[in-house]
């Protein structure tokens, strides 16, 4: 049966499928095949760092160089949108115009914009509450790596995966695929919420500080998941990507001018 969204986003919406769009077992298949790029990929540039004796192969993963945290991503984040570029369209019976990737209108770009303001209210007062009732806080890791750039060719660096790539790669694969896929097969809400719920579990990865990954999931995981809930709605509203990772770009650029220019400390 053919799933209509309840929601009426600006035209054309990507939320109204064909029963072509993302067959279920080849979706799983295609959602798997993300975890060997990513794994191949930063293989291969830590293989290469330890071949060439820029990292000891006994150093603590929470002590590496910006410069390598930085290239670590962008070396994952290159094949990986090549990836999502050739299998999203071909599993969604979609091309890149209908999912979204096309020229914003300047309605869409408003309501990123403002979309950007109620992700950065909605994950801080989440954040914040939480904190506060359970006595735990924890950072995310690309905090801890913001607060180790001195120079001014690593403050560039970072603020270009962080500002410009991870918001490309990220919408693209969470908005895009994720949301889509999910939506296809329930509806706008149930998608945007388990879409969320997948984009803060990703982003507490690899977070072991004091409070585990309990804390990490408490005051890390919880509110990005309501940030990512914002963003599935935003997307959802403008059928637009670039609506959407400007809503992401300006969410990241507001926590790095938070940690850079104002020195704000969430520990």
């Amino acid at each position: 049966m053919e799933n209509n969204s309840t929601w009426t986003p600006s035209a054309p919406s990507p939320t109204t499928w064909s029963r072509k769009s993302f067959p279920v077992v080849l979706t799983i298949i295609a959602v798997l095949g993300i975890v060997p790029i990513v794994l191949i990929s930063n293989t291969i540039y830590f293989s290469y760092l330890l071949a060439t004796h820029q990292m000891s192969r006994h150093i603590d993963p929470t002590l590496l160089s910006v410069r390598i945290v930085v290239i670590s991503q962008l070396v994952t984040y290159v094949p990986l949108m090549a990836y999502l570029l050739a299998v999203v369209p071909y599993l969604a019976n979609r091309s890149l115009a209908e999912l979204g990737v096309r020229t914003p209108r300047w309605r869409e770009l408003g309501i990123g914009l403002g979309g950007a303001i109620v992700m950065w209210l909605s994950v801080s007062a989440v954040a914040q509450v939480l904190s506060t009732l359970t006595h735990s806080h924890e950072t995310e890791s690309a905090v801890k790596v913001l607060r180790e750039v001195h120079s001014p060719a690593q403050i560039l660096g970072f603020v270009a995966v962080a500002v410009v790539f991870a918001p490309i790669v990220e919408e693209f694969a969470f908005r895009v695929f994720f949301f889509n896929a999910i939506a296809r097969y329930s509806n706008t809400m149930i998608g945007a919420a388990v879409s969320g719920i997948l984009f803060g579990l990703v982003h507490v990865v690899g977070m072991t500080d004091q409070g585990g990954i309990a804390g990490a999931l408490l005051t890390v995981g919880i509110p990005l998941a309501f940030g990512g809930f914002v963003l599935a709605i935003v997307y959802a509203r403008t059928g637009c990507y670039w609506a959407n990772v400007l809503t992401h770009g300006l969410f990241n650029a507001a926590s790095v001018i938070a940690v850079l220019v104002f020195h704000v400390s969430d520990s």
